[in-house]
């Protein structure tokens, strides 16, 4: 019953009230009128009658209260309910005339109310769509779950924020488009009732389509558009086979790893893909996509798997993929699934960019970084050598002084003379190794000259043979021809002697072959194609071959590393083919070495070959006697005894001083009582160019002789060389001693 129903019935019931009291004050009244007995009666029921009046009086009075305020009630009501019904109207022509189809639905779907733009939306009028469709029929099957999980989701939300949800809405004809929907709550209870907002978007989508085309085309990375739904579905088929680990499965068939990519199908790729991969088309790339997807390995392809198995949305990776004319590139690959397909897989994206440049300068950076880790293991070899040569040369002085006086001496016999002599070449050859060592540590220079290689081989491998023992057979092979290269005999002797002492060292059981061979050979594009630094032009191919252990392939890029070696503590140094290696480079050459692991090792040695014919080994220089007073500074006690006997045998009038500071103070005190100084350049408290210096300022035109058994002092400097007539090597023969005193002296007296 409506409000105003109740206010005209709570009206009636006060009218029917009133009339009853009406009709007991006229039977009241009546009864006075009648009665005439008692005076006493008539007052009584007089003065009743008076207060029943006042009570109906105030009964009604609050009658008429009750029936203003229910009058008024009755015209508030009715105001209301015509603004109510105005609202409604009004709602209902927004509703009608609204852009979005409106849809109301109750919580089975059902549908009760529909717009007219909801008819043009999907084709049905509001008729036949509350009698016969709900809503999951507007919507394309794919949809309902995530509709469903969006009604849950909104109804756990209290705020009031816009929450938009994209759907395939299907239309009556059959056609399906993309729609935007949006729902709320209209009323709750045992029935709630929803309404949903439903936009066409399929303009949108269209500009958006345009916009992403233009983008997606144009854009200066590689991107392209992948389908990879039939792996997915290849993928579950192995899961519901009880196969976990798919790496395992596909490293044991090959075949399924290779049907699985070939299920990979490519939608859409740019142009940028195109160039990247040097493909004339889109088309062109797409023929040739199953080829390169092979050539980035099973381990990318797994891992791209492992990945989307894993719910995945994003991945990245690097790899080196192949494009259609063959070349290698290396590319950051970056996955993306596309929103609503991480479980079917039928639209994911895929970007990569080109790191070729990149990876390559990291190459080249690491190659300099090398090179810079063995420029700084060269400077500290260079110190070591330096400082092992300047005390070796020291300890060599005496040995080759003494062994020369022996030598000289008259009344020796032939046996002992010809021990000394042994001794004096041994030392000499000692002192050349020396200075050698200095060469490859660059601290001193040498002077190349033509050399006929196969007369140093077969020197050094004489030297070699009384070494080896019998069970190595050494073996040496020549063309006969005349093999001349630009170098110093010193250099070779040590390179034949690395290599064969190396090859030796790979013999099992000290047994086996070890084979020398020189031939001239020319520069052809195989060579170079395998030493570049080559150029075409003859060269002398140096090459010693053995029957030993062989080099694993991983180690033959650092055996010529100095410190490198397999060898066990205490039988290699790993320097051998280190200075072989700064040997041959410095002269112009390379080093080719082939060898494989229980096949031996080959040793190709390739140097430039010269037609000039090799210089005439120089005689031995003679000592030659003379004359003059002779100031000898050298801290080591033995190196200066040596030399002043050496020289007093001479017939030099020779004084000595251990003490720097003192043989200074010693000329100081008498400048003109020596006709030429000696000293040593490394010493305590004052080195040999300082004291040179200070004694020249004492008297300038002294001549002065620098020895030093360590080259690292200024030689080359013109304020060395101002202060120091010469600079002579320890160990110095006394023949070369004795040549460069009279040579000095004579000018001096000149």
């Amino acid at each position: 019953m409506s409000a105003e129903e109740t206010l005209k019935a709570r009206i009636a019931e006060l009218e029917a009230e009133l009339l009853t009291l009406e009709k007991v004050n006229r039977a009241l009244m009546s009864r006075v009128e009648r009665a005439t007995d008692s005076a006493g009666n008539a007052f009584s029921l007089f003065e009743s009658n008076i207060v029943l009046q006042q009570k109906i009086q105030d009964r009604t009075q609050d009658l008429q209260q009750s029936n203003a305020r229910l009058q008024s009630e009755i015209a508030e009501h009715k105001r209301t309910e015509g603004e109510l019904i105005k609202l409604q109207r009004q709602t209902r022509q927004i509703i009608d005339t609204a852009l979005d189809a409106v849809i109301a639905f109750d919580n089975n779907w059902n549908i009760v109310d529909w717009n007219p733009r909801a008819e043009s939306t999907f084709g049905y009028n509001a008729g036949y769509a509350t009698d016969e469709l709900n809503l999951a029929s507007l919507i394309s099957p794919g949809g309902h779950d995530q509709l469903n999980q969006y009604l849950r989701e909104r109804s756990e939300r209290v705020d009031h924020a816009n929450y938009t949800l994209e759907l395939v809405g299907r239309h009556r004809d059959g056609h399906e488009f993309p729609m935007e929907i949006a729902v709320s709550l209209l009323s709750s209870g045992e029935r709630p009732i929803f309404s949903a907002f439903i936009r066409d978007i399929t303009e949108r989508k269209q500009v958006e389509e345009a916009r992403y085309r233009t983008l997606f085309d144009n854009s200066p990375v590689s991107l392209r558009e992948e389908d990879m739904s039939d792996v997915r579905s290849y993928v579950e088929k192995l899961f519901a086979q009880g196969i976990t680990d798919l790496r395992a499965y596909f490293e044991e068939y090959p075949e399924a790893l290779l049907h699985c990519m070939s299920l990979v199908r490519i939608t859409d790729v740019n142009l940028a893909t195109t160039r990247l991969f040097r493909a004339r088309s889109k088309q062109h790339f797409k023929d040739h996509s199953s080829e390169m997807l092979k050539a980035a390995g099973s381990e990318f392809f797994i891992a791209k798997i492992n990945a989307l198995c894993a719910g995945r949305s994003s991945w990245e990776a690097e790899t080196t993929l192949t494009t259609t004319d063959g070349q290698p590139i290396h590319v950051m690959v970056n996955l993306s699934v596309a929103p609503g397909h991480r479980n079917d897989w039928s639209k994911i994206f895929v970007s990569m960019q080109d790191m070729t440049d990149r990876k390559r300068a990291e190459e080249e950076r690491a190659k300099l970084e090398t090179k810079l880790r063995q420029s700084q293991k060269m400077e500290t070899i260079g110190t070591l050598a330096g400082g092992i040569a300047h005390d070796f040369n020291n300890m060599l002085a005496p040995i080759l002084g003494y062994a020369e006086m022996i030598a000289d001496a008259p009344e020796d016999h032939t046996g002992t003379r010809d021990a000394t002599e042994h001794i004096i070449a041994a030392a000499r050859r000692a002192r050349d190794l020396v200075r050698q060592i200095l060469t490859f540590s660059r601290q001193v220079d040498h002077d190349l000259k033509p050399v006929r290689l196969e007369q140093v081989v077969k020197e050094a491998l004489e030297l070699m043979r009384a070494t080896l023992p019998t069970t190595v057979n050494l073996r040496l092979n020549t063309d006969g021809a005349a093999h001349v290269v630009m170098a110093e005999p010193t250099q070779i002797h040590q390179v034949i002697l690395n290599l064969c002492t190396n090859a030796y060292q790979s013999l099992p059981q000290a047994s086996g072959l070890i084979e020398v061979e020189v031939r001239s050979v020319e520069a052809n594009a195989e060579l170079l194609s395998r030493l570049p630094s080559l150029q075409k032009r003859p060269y002398v191919c140096l090459t010693v071959r053995d029957s030993g252990s062989g080099i694993e392939k991983k180690l033959l890029e650092r055996i010529f590393e100095p410190f490198f070696t397999t060898k066990e503590v205490g039988q290699g140094t790993g320097m051998g083919l280190a200075v072989t290696h700064g040997i041959v480079k410095e002269l112009g050459g390379e080093i080719l070495v082939e060898s494989a692991k229980g096949t031996g090792s080959s040793f190709h040695v390739y140097l430039p070959a010269i037609q000039d014919k090799p210089a005439m080994d120089k005689a031995v220089p003679q000592s030659i006697a003379g004359q003059g007073r002779i100031l000898i500074v050298d801290d080591e006690p033995m190196v200066a005894e040596v030399t002043s006997r050496m020289l007093s045998r001479l017939g030099y009038a020779v004084t000595t001083e251990k003490n720097p500071v003192a043989a200074l103070q010693k000329f100081a005190t008498a400048p003109h009582a020596f006709d030429l100084v000696i000293t040593d350049q490394t010493m305590p408290e004052m080195t040999g160019n300082v004291l040179a210096k200070e004694i020249r300022r004492l008297r300038p035109e002294i001549p002065i002789v620098l020895l030093t058994g360590y080259s690292q002092i200024p030689g080359d400097d013109a304020g060395v060389r101002a202060v120091v007539s010469e600079v002579l090597m320890k160990p110095v023969t006394s023949a070369d001693l004795s040549q460069c005193l009279r040579r000095l002296l004579e000018a001096a007296h000149s």
